[in-house]
């Protein structure tokens, strides 16, 4: 049997939407909705479904690009936080590509 990748629910998605940005921004891109898309690697109409639930929870700003808000950079430190208990109890598996925030 083969090894299958771990599925990504909702939290790690959104996580993984807001880190691009951050990212995107910290190294003088432009986070556009089509570059994040293409990073995080989730078909277009769940993206625009995950897009508009972040901005509806005021986690991140849509204009002509994508701006975190102070409250998804909270969701990006907390979010760390979680995963890392996680992995301490070996319930994940660890991610070698963290950010700090």
């Amino acid at each position: 049997m083969g090894t299958h990748p771990e599925r990504r629910d909702r939290a790690r998605i959104y996580a993984e939407i807001l880190e691009n940005i951050y990212h995107t921004s910290s190294v003088g891109e432009r986070p556009t909705v089509t570059r994040i898309q293409t990073r995080v690697n989730v078909p277009f109409v769940r993206f625009k479904e995950y897009i508009d639930d972040l901005e509806k929870k005021n986690l991140i700003k849509l204009e002509t690009e994508i701006t975190l808000t102070e409250k998804g950079i909270e969701y990006l430190k907390e979010y760390k936080k979680v995963r890392e208990f996680l992995e301490r109890f070996g319930m994940i598996r660890s991610r070698e590509d963290e950010t700090d925030y």
